[in-house]
């Protein structure tokens, strides 16, 4: 497993980690090399860099017409992103009276809302959890799909405070589904942080998705 550093966000890789997790949808190397102004092959460089590091994910996009795909690359959270991102939304959740999960819930709905129609419910949960840093890895099983959180980003605090920081990932994932018409996530079960391996349950139509 790739060890998740923080980066300079000053540094050139650095602004462009930060340009594709705070999007927060692939991206190909023209946006890439539009949002930071630096020359294709030293962001092709720089984004292979990246993927070694587990920063960046790499993928095909997926496409009907004739032609080679493209690759398009999302960002990973990075430990001190994801511890980041956690310590905004409870203090928000705070300042708001909210519990975790609804503030989760809310912040969730907001990413996918930003990128209504670029995919669909089930592939909308996996994306926001992979881009979170929980490398998620579908499984079906009986009368549900499965979505197993292979590495905890922040075992640290969750093992100090599971019901706050499960909760409000557990939120997240739901305010994404719920902007998906159909799509629920029904469930999360918790297990040691250290160990990783919690479960999503999510379902489609009252159907497991596939």
């Amino acid at each position: 497993m790739a060890e998740r550093r923080g980066l300079d966000d000053t540094s050139t890789r650095g602004r462009i980690h930060r340009y594709l997790f705070d999007v927060g949808r692939p991206a190909d190397v023209e946006q890439v090399v539009a949002a930071v102004g630096v020359h294709h092959n030293s962001v092709r460089r720089h984004l292979e860099r990246l993927c070694e590091q587990g920063l960046v994910r790499k993928v095909s996009e997926a496409r009907v017409a004739p032609g080679r795909p493209r690759h398009l690359y999302i960002g990973i959270a990075s430990e001190a992103d994801a511890v980041e991102l956690t310590a905004r939304l409870l203090a928000e959740a705070v300042r708001r009276h909210l519990t975790p999960r609804e503030v989760g819930r809310s912040a969730g709905a907001r990413t996918a809302t930003e990128h209504a129609g670029e995919l669909t419910g089930s592939e909308a949960i996996a994306h926001e959890a992979m881009r979170l840093g929980f490398e998620p890895c579908i499984e079906q099983a009986t009368g549900d799909t499965r979505l197993v959180l292979r590495h905890c980003p922040l075992h640290a605090i969750a093992s100090a405070e599971p019901s706050a920081v499960c909760a409000l990932h557990l939120g997240l994932l739901e305010g994404v589904a719920a902007a998906h018409p159909g799509t629920t996530v029904t469930g999360l079960d918790v297990f040691d942080p250290d160990n990783a391996g919690c479960v999503v349950h999510v379902t489609l139509d009252g159907a497991p998705t596939t």
